[in-house]
């Protein structure tokens, strides 16, 4: 896998490195370097990110086909809940969970949900795992790639498909809304800029309404 850390989707596959495209590749990587999603997509914390490219070696499952994914959004230190991405009937598809891995009637819409694969051996693990690389923050996707007995750190993001894909049905999204709360943040508890003075103080009066 060749790819880039500062954006979401700067993911290039490379099958067979011996008869891979290195101009073609080479060209792709230089374009997204020049791509700023601080800017593109108004999210400020990929700023300070110095952008570079990097390779890693591809994890597939056992089989071959893409590994399965678990997103653990933890919300003020405990995970909230669990999306599990995987391809187990030939096509990708998302199942979500609690901490308790008891599975959540909910699905991004035009995503669709898959029978539950369960609770795996390692979910207690994966989930100390997420709140210990979260702590600190009020909100933050841990990400990691595995299988049912193992897994492997993917990525970060606090900006978990740029929060424009609501839940369906929208009360999850009220449910896991109501364990946020954003005053805590490290950019309203000591706001600094104009935006995050004003977007303070609109949040303080709407605790004195």
């Amino acid at each position: 896998m060749v790819k880039c850390n500062h954006g979401a989707g700067f993911n290039l596959a490379v099958p067979d490195p011996a008869r891979a495209d290195r101009a073609a590749i080479v060209a792709r990587m230089a374009h997204w370097l020049s791509c700023r999603f601080a800017v593109a997509e108004h999210e400020p914390a990929y700023w300070p990110i110095p952008p570079r490219v990097f390779v890693e070696p591809m994890f597939a499952n056992p089989a071959g086909g893409p590994p399965i994914e678990y997103r653990f959004t933890v919300i003020h230190g405990r995970v909230a809940y669990i999306a599990v991405d995987s391809h187990i009937r030939g096509s990708p598809a998302t199942d979500y969970f609690d901490r308790n891995w008891t599975r959540v009637p909910a699905a991004m819409r035009g995503t669709p949900g898959i029978p539950a694969l369960g609770r795996p051996a390692m979910a207690e693990r994966l989930c100390a795992a997420a709140e210990t690389l979260a702590a600190g923050l009020d909100m933050l996707r841990v990400d990691f790639y595995g299988s049912r007995e193992s897994a492997v750190f993917a990525e970060f993001t606090v900006y978990p498909l740029s929060a424009l894909v609501p839940f369906d049905p929208p009360d999850f999204d009220r449910t896991v809304g109501a364990l946020w709360d954003i005053r805590r943040s490290h950019a309203l508890a000591a706001p600094s800029g104009l935006a995050a003075r004003w977007y303070r103080r609109a949040l303080d009066a709407l605790d004195e309404a």
